[in-house]
C-alpha cells in the first residue's frame, strides 16, 4: 500500500458517518487525533530550523512537544477513553505556553504563537472544553506578565506589550468561541436535517418499522459482527395469512390498521437488539443477532401465538384476527445477502403450502406448532 492510499484510508476512518452525524465519542477522538498529529508534525518540521539557527532551548522544547504529542496519540488509540490523553495534552500545552512567555522571545520563538491556542482549542475541541481551558490561559498570562515574574523572565517585554497582549488574547478567545458557536449551531442543524432525511428514507411510513432499504444497512453491520464473534444470526420471513380477505371484507383502511396492529405486536415481542422490517405488503423480515435456530423458533412461536390471541379490536366489527406463517433461515456467510433472504422466503413458502399458521425452518421440517384453520 503506497503512503497516499494509507493516508487517505486513515482520513476516511476518522471522518466517518459517526463523525459527520455528531456521534460525540467518535468526534472527540477524531478531533484529538487531528490536533495531536498537527502539533507532532509541526514540532518535527520546526526542529531543523531551531537546530541550524542554534535555538537550543526551542529545539529541546520542540522535541519534547513532539514526544508528548506522539505519547498522547499512543494513549488515545490504545485506551477506550479519550479524556486522559486530552487532559494530559491540555496540561502540557498550558505549561508550554508559560514557557513561551517566560523564555520564548529570548530564544528566538515569538510569544505571538500563543494566540493560535484559542483558535485551535475552539475548533478541535469545542467551546465546552475551551471555556475553562482559555480561562486558565488568560489567568496564567496575567500572572506571568505581572511584576512578580520580572526576575524569572529572560524574555523582555515592554510595558505596552504586557498590557496589550492579555487584551488581544481575550479578544482572540472571544472571537474563536463566537465562530465555533456559529459552527456548532450550523453543524447541529445539518446533522438534525440529515437524521430526519435518513429516518424518512429508512422507515415505513404506515407501520413505523424499518423498510427494505434500511435492511441492507443493518445486515452489513451484522455480517461484520457475525464474522468477528460467530454468535449466530437468524432471518425470519413472515407473512400475514389471508390478509386479502381482511381487505376485501373490511376495506383497505382496516387493512392498514391491521398492519399497524401487527407492527405493534412485533415491537413488543422482540428484543431491543432485534430488527424488524416491513418487506412489502403484508410480508415482514426479522433479523435476530446473537441467536441460535432454537432461539429463533421460540421468537417465531411467541409472535405466532400473539397473532392468534391478540385480535384488532374495533367498535363496529368487533375483533379482527387472522394467523401468520413463518420461515426461519440461519444466515449463511458463504452466501450473498439476497441468497439468504431467498432461502428464508423459501421456508415461508413451505409454511404457506403446508397449511399456514406454522413455522418452518431451513431443514425442511415442520416444527411442532399447533395448526389452526383460518
Amino acid at each position: 500500500m503506497n503512503p497516499r492510499t494509507w493516508f487517505r484510508e486513515k482520513i476516511d476512518s476518522l471522518v466517518s458517518d459517526e463523525y459527520l452525524l455528531g456521534v460525540e465519542e467518535h468526534r472527540w477522538r477524531s478531533n484529538l487525533t487531528f490536533l495531536m498529529a498537527f502539533v507532532l508534525v509541526l514540532s518535527l518540521l520546526m526542529s531543523p530550523v531551531y537546530f541550524f539557527n542554534h535555538y537550543t532551548v526551542d529545539l529541546v522544547a520542540g522535541l519534547i512537544t513532539a514526544g508528548m504529542s506522539a505519547f498522547c496519540l499512543f494513549l488515545l488509540h490504545h485506551l477506550r477513553r479519550h479524556e486522559w490523553p486530552l487532559y494530559l495534552f491540555a496540561v502540557y500545552l498550558t505549561f508550554y505556553s508559560m514557557f513561551l512567555m517566560l523564555f520564548g522571545a529570548a530564544a528566538g520563538f515569538s510569544v505571538l504563537w500563543v494566540l493560535a491556542y484559542p483558535l485551535a482549542v475552539c475548533f478541535f475541541l469545542g467551546n465546552h472544553f475551551a471555556q475553562p481551558y482559555l480561562t486558565i490561559q488568560i489567568a496564567s498570562i496575567l500572572i506571568l506578565f505581572s511584576p512578580l515574574f520580572d526576575q524569572w523572565r529572560t524574555a523582555r517585554y515592554s510595558l505596552n506589550f504586557r498590557l496589550q497582549f492579555p487584551i488581544i488574547f481575550v479578544a482572540f478567545s472571544c472571537l474563536a468561541m463566537v465562530v465555533e458557536h456559529i459552527h456548532q449551531r450550523t453543524g447541529q442543524k445539518l446533522i438534525d436535517m440529515a437524521k430526519r432525511f435518513s429516518a424518512s428514507a429508512n422507515q415505513d411510513q404506515l407501520t413505523g418499522l424499518s423498510n427494505r432499504r434500511a435492511f441492507y444497512d443493518v445486515i452489513e453491520r451484522e455480517q461484520a459482527r457475525e464474522r468477528r464473534h460467530r454468535c449466530g444470526l437468524q432471518l425470519i420471513m413472515c407473512d400475514i395469512d389471508w390478509f386479502k380477505a381482511i381487505n376485501d371484507r373490511f376495506g383497505h383502511q382496516y387493512g392498514d390498521r391491521f398492519l399497524i396492529h401487527v407492527a405493534q405486536l412485533f415491537k413488543t415481542g422482540l428484543r431491543s437488539e432485534d430488527y424488524c422490517f416491513r418487506w412489502g405488503g403484508e410480508e415482514f423480515l426479522i433479523v435476530l443477532p446473537n441467536t441460535t435456530v432454537a432461539g429463533a423458533v421460540m421468537v417465531a412461536e411467541r409472535l405466532r401465538s400473539a397473532m392468534t390471541s391478540t385480535p384488532l379490536e374495533d367498535k363496529h366489527f368487533g375483533p379482527i384476527s387472522t394467523t401468520m406463517s413463518f420461515g426461519i433461515h440461519p444466515f449463511n456467510m458463504a452466501q450473498s445477502v439476497d441468497e439468504n433472504v431467498a432461502q428464508a422466503d423459501h421456508c415461508l413458502y413451505r409454511a404457506k403450502q403446508n397449511g399456514r399458521n406454522r413455522i418452518e425452518h431451513d431443514m425442511a421440517e415442520m416444527l411442532p406448532t399447533e395448526t389452526v384453520d383460518s
